[in-house]
């Protein structure tokens, strides 16, 4: 529409009507602009951190199972070792260390393990299989994306959880909102000069309700015992940020009544 004569004349017109507009109608498009992009960038770097704390979490599970079944396995060795009723005078070694080398009847020139007993052999091999399972998942901890130590993990996805996604997503709420309120602004013929600073003023509240809601969700006690009972619960934090920054009226409203309860309860 602006290729025509028409449009252009109009155009000319206005900005001859309204010189004093030209500058902030100018400076209100740059913002979109820039605005379209750093929503475009803000939302992929929150779909690569929710993939890092899916995938952590998914990292500390496997070691809690594994730990899990190490625990309840070394009970019931310590069962077949009480059992057992070794002599007095022997010499005290591990369980699945105590074997014998016998010959090995496909390869006379080697030898294999003997066990004492079948429930050995099959506790020993199940012992052997979680320590290879083990193994394998503490080399998947690999640096810097994942702290080698299992115990620092679950403090570093809270922290992404509880604090920088929300942040994130306290942010892209209040772009959304803005760039809906623009694009309708724009359709409706309604662009005023004072959009740019409300628009701005709601990026803050959003990222400031962000950052309020990630100190009252935060939560303390074993992360991995609270990925097991609810892997998605991590997630709950971000949609309430992103909620809270897209209904900054709702918010308010919410803060209000509770300010007048608190009020009226000191009275």
């Amino acid at each position: 529409m602006r290729k025509l004569p028409e449009a252009r004349k109009g155009k000319a017109d206005a900005e001859r009507a309204y010189p004093e507009w030209v500058p902030m109608a100018r400076a209100l498009s740059r913002a979109m602009m820039v605005m379209l992009c750093l929503a475009v960038i803000i939302t992929l770097s929150i779909a690569t951190l929710a993939a890092y704390i899916y995938l952590g979490n998914a990292k500390v599970a496997n070691l809690t199972d594994i730990k899990g079944q190490f625990k309840s396995l070394e009970e019931e060795i310590l069962r077949e070792e009480a059992a057992a009723n070794r002599a007095s005078n022997a010499v005290i070694l591990p369980y699945c260390a105590d074997l014998e080398s016998v010959p090995n009847p496909a390869n006379p020139a080697g030898t294999l393990s003997g066990f004492h007993t079948i429930a050995q052999s099959h506790l020993c091999a199940r012992y052997n299989d979680l320590l290879r399972k083990q193994d394998l998942a503490y080399e998947s901890l690999s640096p810097p994306w994942f702290p080698p130590d299992d115990r620092a993990l679950p403090a570093r996805l809270n922290v992404v959880s509880g604090y920088v996604l929300p942040v994130l997503m306290g942010l892209l709420g209040s772009m959304t909102y803005v760039l809906r309120r623009y694009l309708r602004s724009v359709g409706d013929r309604l662009l005023t000069p004072r959009d740019l600073r409300e628009y701005i003023v709601r990026l803050v509240l959003g990222t400031v309700f962000g950052v309020a809601i990630g100190f009252f969700t935060s939560t303390s006690g074993n992360a991995s015992e609270q990925v097991i009972a609810n892997p998605v619960s991590s997630l709950g934090a971000p949609a309430l940020a992103f909620l809270a920054g897209y209904g900054v009226e709702t918010v308010f409203r919410m803060l209000d009544g509770l300010a007048e309860q608190f009020s009226s309860a000191r009275k």
